[in-house]
């Protein structure tokens, strides 16, 4: 599902010249650039003419902000590195600056701008309702005694949005948006679901972004591939006009909102699966605990990260070979394990266990649905731990690809089911999950040679 939304932000990386602004040699003074904006993956780049008289070293740092006007519109660029040079000393040609963006920000007024920092960041998603609970469209047909259509109804419902603080000055809102463009007869229907985290004052923009980046992730987890927002909104720090509401105290800043393109949340990775429409989530929000449990999963990735990340790397940096993923999923589960071993009596195998092991521990703890879906936890805790030695090891281990990804796969599986039961305060995550019929094949293959189909 990686429809893009003609946005203004979008349209822009299409390929614009313009006149862009740079504070960066000095505070009070903005040094003006001419340049060609577009998009190189995930990036929004700004190729410039470097006409500045400054010296070969040090380089330009990183600006905290770059404003500019295009043909159509201004724009804002935030999230910026620092630029790459190509600087001429003998005039056979002419120096260049090029800067890098995450995030663009169109329609902004720039007299009207007062910092880099934002108050609200918004993401949309296509293909999500399932997961998220929400149903924004709803049809209904009519027929004749033969069967055939006679008649079609489509309606769009707006919801009141589910709303969670994640800190005392940030709040995570999920909820469904929708519009109609198009002539009469040639409608066009938009209706994705939309994730907005809120600040209470303005911040900078990556503060806002790291929650909307945690939650898609958790996404991705569901839907087993990369999901891609659609579109997305912000609300800059602008000074107030007549007639615009306080973007501070107005509970609707509807009025504020601009289109805004960021790749992390936008663009996949060129070796990573994406989304495939119509797709059924592994577990849902409900399960989870609704929206406290984004928030339970935020503060998860904040604290454990290694533990978590072993889950979603895979759909934001692409897959790896088997015993790169079985190394990765051992190394989570061991981290796991050491996190907890002072506080939680699971982590502490009977003595005389027989090749005791972090895998071995995590097994057992993860319950039933586990057991169930794999067979024999114990043997095979044993020939993944094995495995994941036999690869530190022993150069002369000869690899089963096939079984090692089978490995590999359920190692992450048992990582995943743990860290959802934790989120959602119960068993059903793991539930959902290990009964989904998205990996009903790796577990048919894991029973048939662990224990009873």
């Amino acid at each position: 599902m990686s429809r893009m939304v003609d946005n203004e932000a979008a349209r822009i990386l299409a390929g614009s010249l313009g006149l862009f602004y740079t504070g960066e040699q000095d505070e009070t003074e903005l040094v003006t650039l001419r340049g060609y904006l577009d998009r190189d993956a995930g990036w929004a780049r700004l190729q410039t003419l470097d006409e500045q008289d400054a010296p070969l070293f040090p380089g330009p740092s990183a600006p905290d902000q770059i404003l500019g006007r295009v043909a159509t519109t201004s724009v804002l660029l935030l999230e910026i590195p620092p630029p790459a040079t190509s600087r001429s000393l003998a005039g056979q040609r002419v120096s260049t600056r090029t800067y890098r963006a995450r995030t663009v920000v169109a329609d902004v007024p720039v007299d009207r701008l007062l910092t880099n920092r934002v108050s609200l960041l918004q993401a949309e998603f296509l293909g999500i309702t399932h997961w998220a609970g929400l149903q924004p469209v709803f049809t209904e047909s009519d027929h004749d005694d033969a069967g055939r259509v006679t008649g079609y109804r489509l309606a769009l419902s707006s919801q009141e949005p589910l709303t969670v603080a994640i800190t005392r000055s940030r709040t995570l809102e999920l909820s469904v948006d929708w519009s109609v463009t198009g002539s009469p007869d040639t409608p066009s229907v938009y209706a994705p679901v939309t994730v907005t985290c809120r600040a209470r004052r303005p911040r900078q923009a990556w503060e806002l972004l790291q929650p909307l980046l945690r939650v898609q992730e958790l996404i991705s987890l569901a839907h087993s591939g990369f999901t891609a927002a659609t579109g997305g909104k912000c609300v800059p720090h602008l000074a107030p006009r007549g007639g615009e509401p306080d973007q501070f105290a107005a509970p609707d800043d509807h009025l504020l909102r601009r289109p805004m393109w960021n790749g992390a949340l936008m663009i996949p990775s060129p070796a990573t699966a994406s989304i495939k429409p119509a797709s059924v989530p592994a577990f849902g929000i409900e399960s989870l605990g609704g929206i406290a449990g984004l928030r339970r999963w935020i503060a998860l990735t904040e604290s454990h990260d290694r533990a978590t990340a072993v889950l979603t790397e895979p759909y934001r940096l692409g897959q790896t070979s088997a015993g790169s993923t079985l190394r990765s999923a051992a190394n989570g589960i061991e981290y796991w394990v050491a996190a907890h071993r002072r506080t939680a009596s699971w982590t502490q195998l009977p003595k005389g266990t027989k090749k005791a092991s972090p895998a071995k521990a995590m097994a057992r703890h993860a319950g039933i649905h586990f057991k169930r879906w794999v067979g024999d936890p114990d043997r095979w805790a044993e020939d993944f731990w094995d495995s994941y030695n036999a690869l530190k090891h022993d150069p002369s281990f000869l690899i089963d690809q096939p079984q090692l990804r089978e490995l590999a796969e359920s190692g992450r599986y048992l990582l995943a089911s743990v860290l959802l039961d934790r989120v959602g305060r119960s068993r059903t995550p793991s539930s959902h999950l290990l009964n989904s019929g998205r990996i009903y094949q790796l577990g048919f293959a894991l029973r048939q040679r662990y224990g009873l189909p």
